[in-house]
């Protein structure tokens, strides 16, 4: 992994054709203490469920990674509610990809209400599959807003997503980060790079900035 002093930026993974066994090395990095990865992005490859479940360790242990692409792969629900989980728990994660995934959200609908509920940090959530509970996520958005925390965007546009991410606090992040009203018309997911964004400062007690690369 990328020791701390290290200028190197973080490699491009997507569409990578790689498979379970190129997938499988790439957690290990990500739980170092010295690892200081701003971005990984292993979205577009076939990963299957064993190799994206190891992941749920690197949200729950992982104390620098503030964006994850996991997009554009095929867990089942079960895979998907086990990385989820874990990010109830991540208090380092701005950007969580996982577009395409497909949900269950008799089970998913109460962990994402968990995740809103317990984590601090999360400003966004790309999925295309959370439509049926809209409702819900404004809802605890609305909830947020009264414990003066930031909303958290859940929803498939890319540019929504990329900008609640770049948002410190609720009042800058609010309109930008409410899921996306049904009846609305989403961009395409990640069609395009998204828009340059600034490197930013997050937390009162460990600051550290990233830059979101465009070419995500």
């Amino acid at each position: 992994c990328t020791p701390t002093t290290s200028p190197l930026p973080p490699p491009d993974l997507t569409d990578n054709r790689s498979g379970p066994q190129g997938g499988q090395g790439l957690p290990g990095p990500l739980l170092s203490a010295t690892c200081s990865l701003q971005l990984i992005t292993p979205r577009h490859n076939t990963f299957d469920n064993e190799t994206i479940q190891l992941f749920s360790e690197v949200l729950l242990r992982n104390t620098s990674l503030p964006q994850l692409f996991l997009g554009f792969m095929n867990p089942s629900p079960e895979t998907a509610a086990m990385v989820l989980t874990s990010l109830r728990q991540n208090r380092t994660l701005l950007l969580l990809d996982i577009y395409g995934w497909k949900l269950d959200l008799d089970t998913t609908g109460q962990v994402i209400e968990d995740i809103m509920f317990h984590n601090m940090t999360i400003r966004a959530i790309a999925s295309d599959a959370c439509q049926p509970i809209y409702h819900t996520i404004d809802k605890h958005n609305q909830e947020r807003d009264s414990r003066s925390l930031h909303e958290v965007y859940i929803g498939p546009d890319d540019r929504h997503s990329a900008k609640a991410a770049c948002y410190k606090n609720s009042s800058s992040s609010r309109g930008a980060s409410r899921s996306q009203q049904p009846g609305s018309s989403p961009q395409a997911p990640f069609s395009s790079p998204p828009l340059p964004l600034p490197t930013i400062m997050i937390d009162s007690l460990s600051f550290f900035s990233f830059s979101i690369n465009t070419q995500i």
